[in-house]
């Protein structure tokens, strides 16, 4: 499904619906996430789902999952969503001293999953942790992959155990920003100047695509899933008819309608 354009987005999400189900989602960020939040908003609705969203203050992730009386806990949410940038870890990454940069990963993903743990303590909340979009800052060039304490390995190896902590926290669902910037490419996925002026980590256009893959992520969690899959069979799983060709004329293989 093809993301709506953010003033559709913007319209839909001033709007009150009647008679959907109704799902309340926390924003936390170390960014500026008021737009993404009513993108997710606008999107849940044109999806059949009233996300009512709590987009909370600038930079108050510890605050909002540490504190028992903050306005998260207050809201009661379902689910919450931790967004978090890479320019803001990049600049955790420079304020690192060199000696101590090859631990930097390990040391983001204890603080993360902290935050997780604190969350879990109060309850089924679902968590949805946004995973870091890839940047090189080019200071090793071609070598950075290479170099363990380098901001691009870095970067990969927190993507890599957020991942893994996700799958044994269970209520943990990754939200891939990575891939979807690797797709339409990092320069048309973020700003440079949006985030110095409005510390908004996405470039407008790509915010609608950002907003869809948290929905989609919410929207999965609330379909019942089945374990019986059916499928046809003749001239679908092999080439042929097994009524009319018989089992020896039947094609199973690489080759002609044997790979239907």
């Amino acid at each position: 499904m093809n993301p709506l354009s953010m003033p559709k987005l913007n319209k839909l999400a001033k709007s009150s619906p009647e008679g959907l189900p109704v799902y309340k989602l926390v924003t936390v960020g170390d960014c500026a996430t008021q737009h993404l939040s009513t993108a997710i908003r606008g999107t849940g609705i044109a999806r059949g789902l009233d996300i009512r969203v709590l987009d909370t203050d600038y930079n108050q992730i510890l605050p909002q999952t540490s504190d028992p009386q903050s306005e998260l806990y207050a809201f009661a949410p379902d689910g919450v969503f931790v967004m978090m940038c890479t320019e803001k870890l990049y600049e955790r990454y420079t304020q690192t001293p060199q000696a101590e940069r090859d631990g930097f990963a390990d040391r983001e993903y204890a603080w993360i999953s902290a935050r997780w743990a604190e969350l879990a303590s109060h309850g089924k909340i679902s968590i949805f942790q946004s995973l870091f979009t890839e940047y090189d800052d080019r200071v090793y060039g071609s070598f950075a992959s290479r170099l363990s304490f380098s901001f691009l390995s870095q970067l990969r190896r927190l993507n890599q155990k957020l991942s893994e902590g996700a799958a044994e926290a269970g209520n943990v669902y990754p939200v891939d920003f990575a891939f979807f910037a690797s797709a339409v490419g990092y320069d048309s996925a973020k700003s440079s100047k949006i985030f110095g002026i409005a510390k908004i980590p996405f470039a407008t256009e790509y915010i609608p695509e950002a907003a869809s893959a948290v929905v989609d992520i919410i929207a999965a969690l609330r379909v019942k899933s089945y374990r019986c899959i059916v499928l046809d069979l003749d001239n679908t799983l092999w080439g042929g008819v097994v009524v009319d060709d018989g089992p020896d004329g039947i094609e199973i293989g690489e080759l002609g309608t044997g790979k239907a």
